[in-house]
């Protein structure tokens, strides 16, 4: 995944990005919180990774998926399996880059 320097989400943005196991693949859920998330972005890295949506694609090593705005209140799922390590950045709106990783 390519390294970016810039501010972790804070508790006052309540922005989540969880993982629930299922019995072929495990989803992912990540939710703004109050405020709305811009141009979101999904980084996924796995050993033997495997999902299919049409909104990523694999880059190097990791696979990006472009999860677009997301309005406060709603959240933006993803279907994989095989995941190691993922993060989503995303803007407020506040002109920074914000980042939330899987928990």
């Amino acid at each position: 995944m390519p390294s970016v320097h810039t501010s972790p989400a804070t508790v006052l943005e309540e922005a989540t990005f969880t993982q629930s196991s299922g019995p072929k693949f495990d989803t992912l859920t990540f939710d703004p919180g109050k405020l709305p998330a811009f141009s979101a972005v999904a980084y996924l890295s796995g050993d033997v990774l495997r999902l299919n949506d049409k909104r990523c694609t694999v880059v190097q090593t990791h696979v990006e998926c472009q999860l677009g705005d997301v309005p406060a209140g709603k959240s933006k799922v993803l279907y994989a399996s095989g995941v190691k390590a993922a993060r989503v950045e995303y803007g407020l709106g506040d002109g920074k880059t914000h980042v939330v990783a899987l928990k």
